[in-house]
């Protein structure tokens, strides 16, 4: 298949790259800035496997010029202007989203897939379609164009696709704990996360695309519960700084900063359904061994 990969370049976009070549698959990547195309060109030179679409999100009908010439699109790339609301992006990523499958509809391949990057949000059953809450992804789900020749697949990502180069929220954590002397949690530090290796989490888009199951939503986790304790104490280790539990809001939201409301939520999340409708399994390093093997220290 030729697959259109949004947002290529980055920390997602350059393991689904890297997984749909090792299965014989070749990549149309959307890239923005030349800087980035640099980086990615020298990852993957050959440009009889892997070319490069210069242009952004924002030019829709080029978009869908990129996905008519493609079988598949995979939809990585997210808007993160913070001068836009959440309602703003939303909107936006809807005519994104639209325009892509607009493309694809016109598509000559006889197999066709259209697989967007969400994520889980809040605790929710894999049989949810939509929530009304959380990331704006989540808001868009049951928009997700079908019934065109394609099946529209939601790959909700864990809070943490960790793995090199990761610069998510477990490296922010990371930075906290060094700016701060101290790893935090929140009370007891009971409160559960799930958790993905971004090479796993690679490897279940492009079996989404190349499968179509009929379920319109995959959880991409790996690790269904850890306690965000256990990963604030092998922050603490890694970093050499001690660990410690704490309640106070402000003290939170000075360590943490916008990332204060997050850390003592309860997510943990399903994946049953995914593996048994895609044969998906995860295998790579879980989430606190990966903090030494992925050099985040």
């Amino acid at each position: 298949m030729h697959v259109l990969v949004t947002g290529a370049s980055g920390h997602i976009g350059k393991a689904v790259t890297a997984s749909l070549l090792s299965r014989g698959h070749t990549v149309l990547a959307l890239i923005r800035s030349v800087s980035s195309e640099k980086l990615y060109r020298a990852r993957f030179p050959n440009e009889q496997t892997v070319q490069i679409a210069s242009g952004t999100t924002a030019e829709l009908d080029k978009l869908a010029r990129f996905a008519a010439t493609a079988d598949a699109v995979i939809h990585l790339a997210n808007i993160t202007d913070p001068s836009i609301s959440r309602d703003q992006a939303a909107a936006m990523d809807e005519n994104i989203i639209r325009a892509l499958a607009r493309g694809l509809a016109t598509a000559a391949s006889t197999h066709k897939a259209f697989a967007i990057a969400s994520g889980t949000g809040f605790t929710l059953p894999e049989d949810t379609s939509k929530a009304g809450q959380g990331i704006n992804r989540l808001r868009l789900e049951s928009d997700i164009p079908t019934g065109e020749g394609f099946n529209g697949i939601a790959v909700r990502i864990s809070p943490t696709a960790h793995g090199k180069d990761d610069a998510g929220f477990v490296a922010q954590f990371i930075s906290a704990a060094r700016k701060n002397g101290v790893s935090l949690y929140v009370s007891e530090g009971e409160n559960r996360w799930s958790a993905v290796h971004v090479l796993d989490v690679a490897e279940l888009f492009v079996l989404a695309i190349e499968s179509s199951p009929n379920a319109t939503v995959l959880h991409g986790t790996g690790e269904t519960e850890i306690k965000f304790k256990s990963l604030a104490e092998a922050i603490g280790q890694g970093v050499g700084v001690p660990v410690k539990s704490e309640t106070d809001e402000i003290v939170l939201q000075s360590h943490f900063g916008r990332l204060a409301a997050l850390v003592g939520l309860d997510i943990p999340v399903s994946n049953e359904r995914t593996l048994s409708s895609t044969g998906w399994v995860p295998r790579h390093v879980g989430l606190i061994e990966g903090l030494t093997e992925d050099a985040y220290f």
